[in-house]
């Protein structure tokens, strides 16, 4: 508010003179009422709910957006989250998000084509959990596993994979077969028909996979780690640039002092698989990630496409 352009400010001088003025200018505020004065309009951030709600709690990335807002609340004001009631897929929500409509923020992996056009935060919000891998395989085939040393053993068998993923990119460009499917349900009942060998599955995920399809006749591989990066990123629009920024101080500020470290693993699941993580028990085999110039670059671009690397 500028009072200024309401009415003239008259000369006043010595103490009496700026008293008189202080006592002017509340006079002028109390005047205009609650409404004259504005607060700072919050920052609304609508998301997509992709994360499952449980035990009373939103989930973690819900979680963490939370924190991350909070812990720059002091510097960049008030703000307001948002979770879509109508549950909607990756696909839609990105497109949502890139013309600006419906969605303000998704996290998901990097994905050559997908999220081409949206601004990452370079924070990885899963750390190095999402970089692992664990295999889901029937019942009774430990044994061809037993035998596998090296990435050119496992070459032999096939992979399966959601088709939109960027595993599957980047499986393909490491030289594996991949039977895809556009559902993910489908891909354990694909793997129960021996449509292909193995289902690759974040550490995080793998036992409640395996509880959850048991019944199928499936088995968590025991022996092998596959590693590549896929680190998990909160995006925003490209042009939203103060809402990255704040949402990456934020992060980083959490990181500083503990409290994300906390909030991961507040998550049975992921304190599990830092458990996990740090097992030596299992074989690793590395792969080659995609390039960080595929981040945003089309999937077309032959180096980003999934074709297998020379």
């Amino acid at each position: 508010m500028v009072l200024r352009t309401l009415f003239p400010i008259p000369w006043f001088r010595g103490t009496e003179g700026r008293l008189a003025w202080r006592a002017l200018l509340l006079a002028a505020l109390c005047a205009l009422g609650p409404g004259g004065v504005h607060a700072a309009e919050p920052t609304r951030i609508r998301v997509p709910a992709f994360d499952a709600p449980r035990d009373g709690r939103p989930g973690y990335f819900f979680e963490l957006l939370e924190l991350a807002l909070k812990k720059t609340q002091d510097s960049h004001g008030p703000y307001e989250v948002q979770i879509l009631k109508e549950v909607i897929s990756l696909e839609r929500a990105v497109t949502e998000l890139k013309n600006g409509q419906l969605i303000d923020l998704v996290f998901t992996a990097p994905n050559p084509g997908l999220t081409t056009g949206l601004r990452p935060i370079p924070v990885s919000l899963l750390k190095e959990l999402n970089n692992y891998r664990i295999l889901l395989i029937r019942q009774g085939e430990q044994a061809r596993f037993d035998r596998i040393q090296t990435l050119d053993d496992l070459r032999k068998l096939t992979a399966g994979l959601g088709s939109q993923w960027v595993d599957t990119k980047i499986m393909r460009r490491n030289g594996f077969t991949v039977e895809g499917s556009a559902w993910h349900e489908n891909l354990f009942k694909m793997l129960a028909a021996k449509r292909f060998d193995f289902f690759p599955r974040g550490i995080y995920e793998i036992q409640s996979d395996f509880k959850k399809y048991q019944e199928l006749g499936l088995a968590i591989e025991d022996k092998l780690f596959l590693y590549y990066e896929a680190p998990f990123y909160f995006f925003v629009n490209d042009a939203n640039a103060p809402l990255a920024e704040r949402i990456e101080q934020g992060l980083k500020l959490a990181l500083a002092d503990g409290s994300f470290d906390r909030l991961l693993t507040s998550y049975p699941e992921f304190k599990a698989a830092l458990e996990v993580q740090h097992s030596a028990s299992r074989r690793l085999l590395r792969l080659a990630s995609l390039p960080t110039s595929c981040w945003a670059a089309p999937a077309s671009q032959p180096a980003c496409s999934g074709g297998r690397r020379n």
